[in-house]
């Protein structure tokens, strides 16, 4: 029961990140100008480009394997981990900062550090926890949210490249998102709702639409 929870939790994280942080990367640009009327430099446009892969990775990757070692009282590897990840990304901050490189450096350190802490660390004490199947967990969170990214980002790619130049980057952004959205979520129903789980929505649909035509 652990195992399944543990799973399904991160499949939901999963599946928000897709479904927020996906056409956020792609519409930054409207968005930013949309929300503070300036130009985008290509140094916002990169630091926003990371900035977003950093807030991908903690939520997808390492809120739930963090939860998870404190709930089974695994707090002293929980804190030496996040001691070294906090060392390691200050002390490659100063020394590349001190040699010229810029801040979207230090971006990149921090994103990768979670990400080898996730691989060497967190999710193998995890699955030891919970025990659980590797290959087939990493399969059944990543993949099928990923996959139901696709068709909906082509969409959205799509409808930006119509519509770019002929509305203000506010609608565009609205429009594009919902497209997005919209596509995104008939496509996860197939991607990541079982069988039964479908039965299940579709008869308690049903028994609301017979309620409210009585």
């Amino acid at each position: 029961m652990m195992q399944t929870f543990i799973v399904k939790s991160m499949q939901w994280n999963m599946f928000m990140c897709c479904l927020i942080i996906i056409p956020a990367i792609f519409l930054r640009d409207e968005a930013i100008f949309a929300l503070f009327k300036k130009e985008v430099t290509p140094l916002i446009h990169t630091l926003s480009l990371v900035s977003l892969l950093g807030a991908f990775s903690w939520l997808s990757i390492t809120q739930i394997p963090s939860s998870v070692l404190l709930m089974c009282e695994k707090h002293h590897l929980h804190a030496w981990t996040s001691m070294v990840e906090a060392l390691v990304v200050i002390s490659l901050s100063i020394l590349l900062l001190r040699g010229g490189a810029s801040i979207i450096c230090i971006e990149i350190i921090s994103l990768s550090a979670s990400i080898v802490l996730f691989a060497a660390v967190r999710f193998p004490v995890m699955q030891k926890l919970i025990r659980g199947n590797p290959l087939r967990d990493l399969w059944n969170i990543y993949v099928p949210s990923l996959l139901a990214a696709v068709p909906a980002s082509l969409a959205l790619l799509l409808c930006k490249k119509v519509l770019l130049g002929h509305i203000n980057d506010f609608l565009l952004c609205a429009v594009c998102g919902s497209v997005y959205a919209v596509i995104y979520v008939l496509t996860a129903w197939q991607f990541l709702i079982g069988q039964t789980k479908k039965d299940l929505w579709k008869r308690r649909v049903m028994i609301r639409v017979r309620k409210y035509l009585k």
